[in-house]
């Protein structure tokens, strides 16, 4: 009788944690996250879903900003945790014109920024450990 309980046991506990990996791993996909957004011009994920870049002014032009993405990006950051000032961060444009990538480590994903009036706002996820 103990042994069926300790089998029992052990299949609950291994159903749970494969359970729990399945969920990490669907739940740290961008595509299964925001796969909607890869149709717009300014948004790219990556094939495997590990990382995602949205890009305020994909084609470079000076002083052009896709308000869409611009807003989708606070979005994003919202859903992620990561704490509103980081857009006030990401929202204040570097003074040179290729400006330079910031960077912030925010547990369960990475993020690389850069804001300047000939790129505008972009942005890449990339999910952590």
């Amino acid at each position: 009788m103990k042994t069926k309980v300790i089998i029992a046991i052990l299949i609950i506990a291994i159903v749970g944690a494969i359970g729990t990996y399945m969920y990490i791993k669907v739940s740290r996909n961008f595509n299964k996250m925001y796969g909607d957004l890869a149709a717009e011009e300014w948004c790219e994920i990556s094939d495997d879903g590990s990382s995602m870049t949205i890009d305020t002014n994909p084609k470079d032009e000076k002083d052009v900003c896709i308000s869409e993405a611009y807003a989708k990006i606070k979005e994003i950051n919202a859903d992620l945790g990561i704490e509103d000032k980081v857009f006030q961060w990401m929202s204040e444009q570097d003074r040179v014109e290729n400006g330079k990538f910031n960077t912030l480590d925010a547990g369960k994903v990475y993020v690389k920024w850069r804001n300047n009036a000939y790129t505008g706002l972009q942005v890449t996820y990339t999910w952590g450990n």
